[in-house]
């Protein structure tokens, strides 16, 4: 499998080195992320788990700055793996469990080693001495350090194991809580019934669990023979975490995000502050003495005062997916995810969270989409209405006045400052004075299940329906009436791009990923023969069409889509396209926002100098290569980068051949770059 991934790489970058090659740039921002999990080693380094395939973050400087660990690998070319639970020994030694499988890495996150393999999807994992405990559904349990494992009969999801070894597994998968004396060869289950979400065990070998599903806290003084509740009955929505400080203290996250602590000695239990959005799990660090919590949108926040304040530490962590992005009319760019957005008018170097209404009326708010009108209003789509900002975002007022909405993803506003939003269950609505009334807009529409908006360079709205026939309409009277277009092969599949180029071409993404154009203003539309399945498109100022495709990375067409060459293979796992007015491209993916970089680090070998010649081998390799250059005597600074553009080593050398141990790189492509003051010339070599 090893082999086929790299094949895989190769035969991209070899497609791309044909056309033009590009360099993309990881931006430092948004910040955020999706936390699973955390886990603190004795010596202060903190490791988050992120979900949504956004990989592992460490902290060395007590969560001030993160950096991103070595993806942990994945068996599917175009994936990465989702991570369930983290486990460091004091020695350093990261144990990682994913959906279905585990990984060891003794250098700190820099080569992974898959140690094992579940069918049932992985909730977490154990580490005492060289025991490895994993909960599937069933124990698994290795003896050796991973080398192999066993798996047993015992139902087990949560893992807990006291002074004596003694094993308690809960389970989610099962109801109740399960004891072994002997590692889950023979088990029994305890007298308390219910599926488990968490279970923790004290200093003094007392056990408490948690429960889905108004199950609440339940303690054992007995190694689980009798069983108490003790929440109080406050525990009416289902636990998530559990967790026990060193000084015995008992921290409480529940679903309906309320953070409770039981401090040791006393028999209250007492509500903390926790004004967070979405927390998803705590985590008490007892090297620095504080509590962690990790969000499904916001990454990491710190509090070291009981929780009267929490500090969002999540510099350097961008494991954002993100929903949608766009550039507006004054070149500010729009990033969406979820119940958040972010703008950057500098192209990226810094950006503004905005300050918009995430709860109303108790009910979650998802944001959409933006548009400028010719005033330089914004104007920000969500589930609960449009909201406007006439100071370039900083303040927010709701415009949803005649609005009725189920589900609306598009707004735009056209050349005569006329806004439309559309929605999946009423269609079409417009506002002609700025968002103050909205009128519904649907005469002519046989079905009001409107996806997508667009706007030709005529003036035509454009209109791209959900899973509806026909698929297609056009209004040239500003929505008062609607023309559906002539019937296609793909009707009835959704519409959820729609582009007009400067050549007048608009083109459609339909469906599973289908591409479409039209050269009449939108009145009949004819399948591009392309087996490229598309996510987004968008076109520079120099008329040039890019697509990205979540495996197959970023692809240029100078043709409007008919033909197609890589412009950048490196694996982003991008969904999202905006290129400002000068034509840097940007891309949202599930490993945040990236931007394209003049770079000679990905420019053919054509330097006409005197270190025109470089040469790479073994290639493949796996242990070390040697740098040949043509040149001797003289300073060179050799640099290799992954193909997230990440510098992973560099060293000066004035000999002819150089020789670099890259052993412990992870399996994959990288790029070497070799500069002196004549010049520079990059190569490339596999590690397998």
């Amino acid at each position: 499998m090893k082999k086929i991934i790299v094949l895989f790489l190769m035969i991209i970058l070899a497609k791309g080195l044909m056309g033009q090659l590009a360099y993309f740039q990881r931006l430092n921002g948004p910040i955020g992320g999706s936390v699973k999990c955390i886990s603190v080693r004795n010596n202060g380094d903190i490791y988050v788990g992120l979900d949504d395939s956004q990989g592992i973050y460490k902290s060395t400087d007590n969560a001030l700055s993160w950096q991103q660990l070595g993806n942990v690998p994945d068996n599917t070319i175009g994936t990465l793996n989702i991570i369930s639970d983290i486990k460091v020994k004091p020695n350093g030694e990261l144990f990682v469990s994913t959906n279905s499988d585990i990984y060891h890495s003794s250098d700190d996150g820099a080569t992974w080693q898959h140690i094992g393999t579940s069918s049932n999807y992985i909730r977490s994992i154990e580490v005492k001495n060289n025991n490895i405990y994993i909960g599937a559904c069933r124990l698994q349990y290795s003896g050796n350090n991973g080398l192999n494992f066993t798996e047993t009969q015992m139902k087990a999801s949560f893992i807990a194991i006291n002074s004596n070894d003694v094993v308690f597994t809960g389970s989610d998968c099962y109801s109740g809580v399960f004891k072994s004396f002997d590692n889950g060869t023979s088990y029994t289950q305890c007298s308390i019934s219910g599926f488990v979400s968490s279970i923790v065990i004290d200093s003094a070998d007392n056990i408490y669990a948690g429960f889905y599903s108004n199950g609440g806290i339940y303690k054992s003084t007995d190694d689980g023979t009798t069983w108490s509740r003790i929440d109080s009955g406050f525990a009416i929505s289902s636990i998530i975490k559990l967790d026990i400080n060193e000084h015995q203290d008992l921290f409480c996250l529940t679903s309906d995000n309320k953070l409770h602590v039981l401090y040791h000695g006393t028999s209250l239990w007492q509500e903390l502050n926790l004004n967070l959005q979405f927390p998803k799990c705590i985590f008490y660090d007892n090297v620095h003495e504080q509590l962690l919590a990790g969000t499904s949108i916001d990454g990491i926040f710190v509090s070291n005062d009981s929780t009267a304040t929490w500090t969002q530490k999540s510099n350097g962590m961008t494991g954002l997916s993100v929903s949608n992005m766009c550039f507006t009319r004054s070149n500010v760019l729009y990033v969406f995810r979820s119940t958040n957005v972010y703008s950057s008018a500098d192209l990226g170097n810094t950006w503004t969270k905005l300050n918009l209404p995430y709860l109303v009326n108790g009910s979650y708010t998802s944001f959409t989409s933006a548009a400028e009108d010719l005033n330089g209003n914004i104007y920000i789509l969500s589930t609960n209405g449009v909201y406007k900002s006439i100071d370039g975002g900083n303040t927010w007022n709701k415009k949803d006045s005649g609005l009725i909405q189920s589900q609306s993803f598009s707004i735009i506003a056209d050349s005569n400052n006329y806004l439309y939003v559309s929605d999946l269950g009423y269609g079409v609505y417009r506002s002609i004075n700025g968002g103050d009334f909205w009128q519904q807009m649907c005469t002519g529409l046989s079905d009001t299940s409107i996806y997508y908006l667009g706007l030709t360079r005529h003036n035509t709205l454009l209109a791209g329906s959900f899973s509806a026939i026909p698929s297609f309409y056009r209004s040239i009277d500003t929505a008062n009436n609607w023309i559906p277009s002539t019937a296609f092969a793909d009707e009835g599949r959704s519409v959820y791009k729609l582009l007009t180029l400067k050549s007048n071409t608009i083109i459609g993404l339909v469906g599973a990923h289908y591409h479409y154009t039209s050269n009449d203003d939108g009145i009949t539309w004819n399948q591009v023969n392309t087996i490229k399945e598309w996510y987004d498109m968008a076109e520079d100022k120099n008329r040039k069409l890019y697509a990205v495709n979540y495996n197959t990375s970023i692809q240029q067409s100078n043709d409007t889509g008919i033909t197609w060459h890589s412009y950048c293979t490196f694996p982003l796992y991008s969904e999202y396209l905006a290129i400002d007015s000068s034509g840097i491209i940007f891309v949202g993916s599930k490993l945040g926002i990236f931007k394209s970089t003049d770079s000679l680090l990905y420019t053919n070998i054509a330097s006409q100098n005197n270190e025109q010649s470089l040469k790479i081998f073994p290639n493949p390799t796996n242990n070390k290569i040697t740098i040949e250059t043509l040149s001797t005597n003289k300073d060179k600074s050799i640099s290799i980068y992954n193909l997230l553009g990440q510098l992973l080593f560099q060293q000066t050398s004035k000999y002819k051949n150089t020789e670099i141990d890259v052993s412990r790189f992870p399996n994959g492509m990288y790029f070497v770059k070799v500069e002196s003051d004549t010049g520079m010339v990059s190569g490339k070599f596999v590690k397998e």
